[in-house]
């Protein structure tokens, strides 16, 4: 049996794993999705188009 080790990089979550098995075989695949998130931090501006500004190109749009 083999065994499987997950090291997680710093800023960055798995947030989907879709497992997959093909008809009449024992071999298992998993496709993972991961997402940059390395924290939280406040911005402040004094209206929408400056506060827009200054977001990291990586943050996620909620």
């Amino acid at each position: 049996m083999r065994s499987y080790t997950h090291r997680r990089l710093r800023g960055w979550d798995l947030v989907s794993a879709k497992p997959a098995m093909k008809t009449g075989e024992s071999v298992r695949s998993v496709e993972g999705k991961f997402e940059c998130r390395d924290g939280f931090r406040e911005i402040e501006a004094a209206d929408m188009t400056a506060l827009e500004a200054q977001v990291p190109e990586r943050w996620q749009n909620w």
